[in-house]
């Protein structure tokens, strides 16, 4: 079963050759193993899916990103609501291995939402960027960049997060309360908190929060004909303006542009 794709066409070059698009998948669709033959940096804007690649299986949503080399066979169950994830299809299939000098790095990777969300959004700027000569050149150095950020962790022995660490990203997400009156419910300091959040997830509390409320807002807006200010409202923005700000900043795209692209 083939799902149902929408590539963008106006602005997903990135200047060294690599390309970005939105891709949609159906709800409940099932895709057999199969493998592409290039490699691919995937992040989750909406929905979630769940993926087996050799013996592994990961269940992922909103946020998550992953990392696959070429020829990596994988199978993938999609959720029961529509699933929107903005890929990277890499310009060379070795860049994994070339850009890292490191062979044996894994070819398939998973990781959850964190400073690399942050990373992935700032190549959107990039397709806008006047054809200048060094226009490639920077946009080689964002990708490689990005997956040094990616693959980072797997050179270190990692340590312990704790054990409020998962409770916190959803309370981040989901709620309303100050990272103050997080802090509390963890039993630690403010400072402790914040610090400690950001070794593990990689960025500070408030900017994990603004971070998820923008991918949130962009795949409303693509699902959703209602109007900006009930989104914005409904997303935890304080009005429309407010949604509009935060969404250009993170991405160079308003939210307008968001539900126009690949539409």
């Amino acid at each position: 079963m083939q799902a149902r794709k929408r590539d963008a066409s106006h602005c997903d070059a990135v200047g060294d050759g690599s390309r970005l698009r939105v891709v949609s998948y159906d709800p409940g669709l099932t895709q057999r193993r199969h493998a592409h033959d290039y490699a691919s940096i995937t992040l989750i804007l909406g929905g979630g899916l769940e993926e087996r690649a050799g013996r592994s299986t990961r269940q992922v949503a909103r946020g998550w990103m992953c990392v696959k080399a070429p020829g990596v066979e994988h199978a993938c169950r999609f959720g029961g609501e529509r699933t929107q994830t903005l890929q990277l299809r890499l310009a060379a299939p070795g860049l994994l291995n070339d850009s890292l000098g490191d062979s044996s790095l894994p070819s398939w990777t998973w990781r959850p939402p964190g400073r690399l969300i942050s990373e992935m959004l700032a190549l959107l700027r990039l397709r806008d960027t006047p054809r200048l000569p060094d226009r490639a050149t920077e946009a080689e150095e964002r990708v490689q960049d990005l997956l040094a950020a990616f693959l980072a962790p797997t050179r270190r022995a990692p340590e312990r997060a704790p054990a409020w660490l998962p409770r916190m990203r959803e309370a981040l997400v989901d709620g309303h309360e100050s990272v103050d009156e997080l802090a509390r419910a963890c039993g630690v300091h403010r400072v402790h908190f914040a610090r400690c959040f950001r070794h593990h997830v990689g960025v500070p509390p408030a900017r994990y929060r603004r971070l998820m409320r923008v991918l949130r807002a962009i795949n409303a807006v693509r699902r959703d004909p209602t109007a900006l200010a009930a989104i914005a409202a409904a997303e935890g923005f304080a009005d429309q303006s407010h949604m509009i700000r935060e969404v250009r900043a993170e991405t160079g795209l308003t939210p307008l542009a968001w539900r126009r692209w690949a539409q």
